[in-house]
């Protein structure tokens, strides 16, 4: 299907926002993920934000993450703060909110060529990135202090098409994950 000119415009519009903003965007490591960012009528950018739990092999993904808020309150809603996590796969209640530690993966070394992007921001499917993670490559959240977007714009964060959370409770598997 072709865009409508209005469409493309708003696609176009948006992608110089990305680079005004120092947001990189290489090719997607979840390709099945439909779900695109969009501007509110404010001028903030709100993204679909995947959370992965290497340690489980789980994937979610929060739908509406505007760029100006931390992560603190998305934490709060998505881990209880002791007890029960409450997650069917968490059987020794190690996820709880205050032993969650929050990643990004700073290893993606090639950013999305504007024509690609322009396809991708319009709902066109582009091919993936493989997932080659290196140990050094993980760097921490603070989630009372980070916004979405100022992690965005860190000169060592290349989103592969959405961002993309690790979440690793603090535990053995943490030790294993930042050294393997």
């Amino acid at each position: 299907l072709e865009a409508s000119g209005e469409a493309r415009g708003t696609v176009v519009q948006f992608a110089v926002l990305l680079r005004q903003r120092g947001v990189k965007i290489g090719l997607p490591s979840f390709p099945d993920i439909g779900n695109k960012p969009y501007l509110d009528p404010e001028g903030v950018m709100h993204w679909p934000v995947i959370m992965v739990y290497p340690e489980s092999g789980q994937v979610e993904l929060i739908e509406d993450f505007p760029e100006n808020s931390t992560f603190a309150p998305f934490l709060e809603m998505m881990f209880q703060e002791g007890g029960d996590s409450g997650l069917p796969w968490d059987e020794r209640n190690e996820y709880v909110r205050p032993r969650m530690r929050l990643f990004y993966c700073a290893s993606y070394k090639e950013v999305m060529p504007q024509k690609t992007l322009l396809k991708w921001l319009d709902g066109e499917s582009v091919g993936e990135q493989e997932r080659n993670w290196k140990k050094e490559s993980w760097k921490r959240i603070d989630p009372q202090a980070l916004t979405l977007g100022q992690m965005l714009s860190r000169e060592d964060c290349i989103i592969p098409a959405l961002p993309t959370i690790y979440a690793v409770a603090d535990n053995a598997f943490l030790h294993e994950f930042l050294n393997s």
